[in-house]
């Protein structure tokens, strides 16, 4: 009899640990797929304490990737290859890209060309890529030794947060303009909003001024901006959230009348088109034409968000066709934040493709927008793992 209890609590708290890590992988899930990385970490994290194997290791490695805890996701990618890489066959390609980010440049390169040789006959992104990150990972370790010594500091905490600030920029009135991503009401919100934010700079003191509530949209997200006719004309690019971590985005423009900001307008067909994301937008001001430089993922590009211009009038009107950067500029994958001195004519942009040290990285042309020369990684420590 004592032999049946002992059994039939085993078999109920078995039962209930099962149930238990069930749910976690539900919470996990849910979280996934509104893009809240973080919280799916945690809940596979939470999982992966009762049970693991292939698909679950799965689930962690991809959310901690998206949540940029790179050693997280490097663990359970090694953790797939070894039991489960036939089902996944991506996870040679995503082990090789978590461990670049991490600055481990020969483990990687290792892993580029273990997936390069196991997809030889393949020609989709993810062989291009992997092809090209083989030599980029080579070249990387020559960035990092060869150090740009330009200085870096860091704003403090009245600026800076523990969640995402962009964009900072500097009118002549003294003004910082920045985006900040934080959640929308409190720290423990799971609800994230990016919205404009200006400070005074006073000396060394920076002091937060009130920000215009026609340009914080409700509903919509601030990505980044850019000024043109002496700074009286802001141009802002909207996004509304669409499936997980993906946004539309459209540009407006707003115009100042003393203190205050007009509503936001949107921005004329062909700049904004139907099913195409623009963003990212930079106006390049010359004493015979102005440029609107952004990013976008419409038909007619190189790959994902390429870099494109049209000639614009004062109004931010288009006055000629739209072009695209060029080859030079744009790849099969993303480029984004242009900004072109004018002065020194040079393209500054953000890739993910050519020499990097892993993600984004900030690269230079020089030239005019209609002809500049193949980039320059701008090199360590501007640029980083």
């Amino acid at each position: 009899m004592r032999v049946w209890v002992v059994f039939i609590l085993i078999a109920l708290s078995t039962t209930a640990f099962s149930q238990s890590a069930k749910q976690y992988i539900k919470a996990g899930k849910k979280a996934y797929n509104n893009a809240n990385y973080e919280s799916a970490v945690y809940f596979f994290g939470k999982a992966l304490e009762q049970e693991q194997n292939a698909q679950l290791a799965w689930y962690m490695a991809e959310a901690a990737r998206l949540n940029h805890d790179f050693e997280i996701a490097e663990k359970w990618y090694s953790y797939v290859e070894q039991n489960g890489l036939e089902k996944f066959p991506l996870t040679t390609f995503w082990l090789a890209t978590v461990q670049k980010n991490l600055g481990k440049y020969q483990r990687a390169q290792l892993n580029f060309k273990k997936y390069t040789q196991k997809h030889a006959a393949t020609k989709d992104y993810y062989t291009l890529k992997a092809r090209h990150e083989v030599l980029s990972c080579e070249n990387a370790l020559f960035l990092t030794f060869d150090k740009n010594q330009t200085p870096i500091f860091t704003f403090d905490s009245t600026v800076n947060s523990a969640y995402s600030e962009f964009q900072a920029y500097i009118t002549h009135d003294s003004t910082l303009w920045l985006t900040s991503y934080k959640p929308l009401s409190g720290e423990d919100s799971l609800i994230f909003t990016s919205k404009l934010l200006t400070f005074k700079i006073d000396s060394t003191t920076l002091i937060p001024l009130p920000m215009d509530t026609l340009l914080n949209k409700p509903n919509r997200f601030v990505s980044s901006f850019a000024f043109m006719n002496k700074n009286r004309t802001i141009v802002l690019s909207l996004c509304t959230k669409k499936m997980g971590n993906h946004y539309f985005c459209q540009l407006y423009k707003s115009n100042k009348n003393h203190s205050s900001w007009s509503e936001p307008e949107l921005l004329k067909n062909p700049i904004n088109i139907a099913n195409a994301s623009t963003t990212h937008p930079f106006v390049v001001e010359t004493d015979t034409n102005n440029y609107l430089l952004f990013a976008s993922d419409r038909k007619g590009g190189y790959g994902n968000y390429d870099l494109w211009a049209v000639a614009i009038d004062s109004a931010l009107n288009p006055i000629d066709s739209i072009f695209n950067l060029g080859k030079n500029i744009n790849s099969i994958d993303n480029e984004l934040s242009p900004y072109y001195d004018l002065k020194n004519k040079t393209l500054y942009f953000s890739s993910e493709w050519f020499t990097n040290l892993g993600g984004f990285d900030i690269f230079s042309s020089y030239g005019w927008i209609k002809n500049l020369y193949p980039p320059q990684n701008m090199g360590y420590p501007l640029n980083t793992n």
